[in-house]
């Protein structure tokens, strides 16, 4: 006997501190029997065992790249996660003078920010282990977002910025930048990161969210700056996260953000002009404020 397929999705919105919370929960139930169960051939099982169900598409399809596959493999795997959103609202004009009088990238002391901030909320830096496991990680490795020449993005890790000084991150991700933008990065320079940084403020995004895959437990995805500030807007697993700690992780990176000088260093009241295009992903569509 086969039963059917039932498929729940359930939307929560709720309010933390003023901290607006979005959850997206899928939930879905088979029989023992039911021969959905049984992975087609070269397809992997979702979590559970169920097989993704693909509809059949009319038209001649080409090949994808390594990439393409890996991307979409790992955005399928995601399909799996019961998923929620936080967003906080954060202005960026004191860190950014901070990351100009310093001399570093603007995405690095952002990266810096969100790493000391874990120090309060380490559990933004564990994820989910099949089965039924947690893997609490020490080491803070960030990716972040760049945009290929030949299109496309490639996400460059910075390793363990709990522990290095943020000139030395600095020198690291402009090189990492330069090699990214022709794809010539190692696979161990674009693969194991426990944190994600995707900003869309360079186009003038009012809103986005990223998705957060497997490997994870959030991923942070920023949007253009307002009066308000910038929406910073984190996509966590469930699993190991909720929204109260998200919350409160936003609510210490706001203050970092806003008195950066435990992740960047002092600020003056100046702010000098730069001395060039920053490198990596542009910032709520200031120029040079990457």
């Amino acid at each position: 006997m086969c039963t059917s397929l039932a498929v729940r999705r359930t939307t929560i919105t709720c309010s933390i501190d003023g901290v607006a919370v979005r959850g997206t929960a899928r939930f879905a139930f088979t029989g023992t029997n039911d021969p959905r169960r049984q992975a087609p051939a070269g397809r992997a099982p979702a979590a559970g065992g169920a097989a993704l169900q693909e509809a059949p598409v009319p038209g001649e399809g080409r090949a994808m790249s390594g990439l393409e596959k890996a991307i979409s493999h790992a955005m399928a795997a995601s399909v799996t996660m019961p998923t929620f959103r936080v967003t906080r609202e954060i202005k960026l004009g004191t860190l950014m003078r901070a990351a100009k009088q310093h001399g570093v990238s603007v995405t690095v002391a952002i990266a810096k920010a969100c790493t000391v901030a874990m120090g309060k909320h380490p559990k933004v830096n564990w994820c989910y282990q099949p089965t039924d496991k947690l893997i609490e990680r020490s080491s803070v490795d960030v990716g972040m977002a760049v945009a290929a020449e030949d299109g496309g993005l490639v996400v460059p890790v910075l390793r363990g910025c709990e522990s290095r000084e943020l000139a030395e991150l600095n020198e690291q991700w402009k090189d990492l930048v330069a090699r990214a933008r022709k794809r010539r990065l190692k696979p161990d320079e674009y693969t194991g990161s426990t944190f994600q940084i995707s900003n869309m403020g360079m186009f003038g995004v009012s809103y986005c969210d990223a998705i957060v895959t497997p490997g994870l437990a959030a991923i942070l995805a920023i949007s253009a700056e307002t009066e308000a500030g910038s929406p910073f807007t984190i996509t966590g697993d469930q699993r190991v996260i909720n929204g109260a700690d998200v919350a409160m992780y936003l609510d210490t990176h706001k203050g970092l953000m806003q008195d950066p000088v435990a992740c960047v260093g002092h600020v003056g009241t100046a702010m000098p002009e730069a001395a060039g295009e920053d490198d990596g992903i542009g910032l709520g569509g200031v120029p040079g404020a990457h």
